[in-house]
């Protein structure tokens, strides 16, 4: 015999006693036979499993990434003429003082722009009212449910003078109907 056929352990190689050798001293240990074929086919499948997952969530984290920094509108996108707030409400912002001129921030805000700027820029602002012929701004945060979760909610303003204008901090998007005539 030639030394491809003859184990180390003295008996046939694998050439005579399986068919094939994969080195020239040993036989070859490879499973053959009928399991091989599906131990190929649940590799494959776990690794497709695996692939789609790792795809999935990427595509998942990077959809989620993009609601998320979308911003909301600004307080400046839904005033109303002729309504203020009847829910039960607080100030908020008193506590930003202007030193030099001795006045409030709320104080300063002496146009509708400038009072619904405001409240953007203010985190526990949740509303503002602007009362025109005054020069007065309010920024509010309510106390009460549903405004407190929902300062858009209908409950929370009603109808008053014309010089009075109510906003709110949306807390999604606005979706604008128009009314039929």
């Amino acid at each position: 015999r030639s030394p491809a056929q003859v184990s180390p352990r003295g008996g046939s190689g694998g050439a005579v006693g399986r068919g094939r050798s994969c080195c020239p001293c040993r036989p070859c240990r490879r499973p053959q036979g009928k399991g091989q074929g599906q131990r190929v086919l649940l590799r494959c499948g776990l690794a497709t499993v695996i692939i789609s997952a790792t795809v999935s969530a990427v595509v998942a984290r990077l959809v989620g990434s993009e609601e998320t920094t979308a911003a909301l509108p600004p307080a400046c996108t839904a005033p109303q003429n002729g309504t203020a707030t009847c829910a039960p409400f607080e100030i908020v912002g008193q506590h930003l003082w202007d030193s030099a001129t001795q006045t409030s921030q709320m104080q300063k805000a002496d146009t509708l722009e400038d009072c619904c700027r405001g409240c953007d820029e203010l985190e526990d602002c949740q509303g503002w009212m602007f009362e025109k012929l005054a020069r007065r701004c309010r920024w509010v945060r309510f106390q009460e449910e549903p405004c407190r979760s929902d300062p858009g909610h209908l409950s929370c303003r009603c109808v008053t003078h014309f010089g009075t204008t109510f906003g709110f901090k949306p807390t999604s998007k606005i979706i604008w109907v128009q009314r039929a005539a």
